[in-house]
């Protein structure tokens, strides 16, 4: 059985007591009173951040979403750059982006994935947050990121993940590319599922890389 390929991930998220050095701004105080009501929690690891409220780590989530790499976390080391140069896959909690150092880290990591072909970022939003302060916290992060979304909207970038159903949707088609699995391949693939949807089922014409449990 043939190896899987490696995947480096790295994690940018807050840790417990980041909210004391936030930018002072008002969506810095929302966030401090939503983190002092327990509506938001961190952890001092960023693998074991749980960005969905459903008692899963980040972590997990990815791995189960792909499941055809071996995974190695790199968040411990991500303000190097020797280090990030060989993330393939950047997971940023957009509340970072208020954080003075974190926030220069997500510019940094917008830099990557724009110069680079084989590197992705993935925005994970919160689901619990409250609609008005989600929807200032997006103006921001769209504003801080726009090279990323300019850049990279549709590839190996997606800025509306809010579910654990969202970030597989988004890992099952980032899969691919990551394993430079070819576009014909790809194109190959999609063609299957859509006659498979038409009830035209065939045989897959390869397997699929990056699908997740569910």
């Amino acid at each position: 059985m043939p190896d899987k390929p490696q995947l480096r991930i790295s994690v940018l998220t807050l840790a417990p007591g980041d909210e004391a050095q936030l930018v002072d701004s008002p969506l810095s105080t929302q966030l401090k009173g939503l983190i002092a009501a327990g509506s938001l929690k961190y952890t001092a690891a960023a693998d074991d951040w749980e960005p969905f409220g459903d008692g899963k780590t980040i972590w997990s989530h990815l791995q189960e979403g792909l499941n055809a790499f071996d995974v190695f976390s790199e968040s411990a080391g991500i303000r190097t750059f020797k280090t990030r140069r060989n993330i393939g896959l950047f997971v940023v909690d957009p509340a970072a982006l208020l954080h003075p150092v974190k926030s220069r880290l997500a510019i940094l990591i917008q830099e990557h994935v724009c110069s680079r072909d084989d590197k992705a970022s993935c925005i994970v939003i919160h689901g619990p947050l409250p609609p008005q302060f989600f929807r200032e916290l997006q103006t921001y992060y769209s504003e801080a990121l726009i090279d990323l979304l300019q850049e990279s909207k549709g590839k190996l970038f997606e800025d509306e993940i809010d579910s654990p159903r969202r970030l597989r949707q988004f890992l099952r088609r980032l899969g691919p590319e990551l394993a430079n699995v070819p576009h014909s391949e790809r194109d190959a693939e999609a063609l299957t599922a859509l006659r498979a949807v038409n009830g035209r089922l065939i045989p897959p014409i390869s397997p699929t890389i990056g699908m997740g449990a569910g």
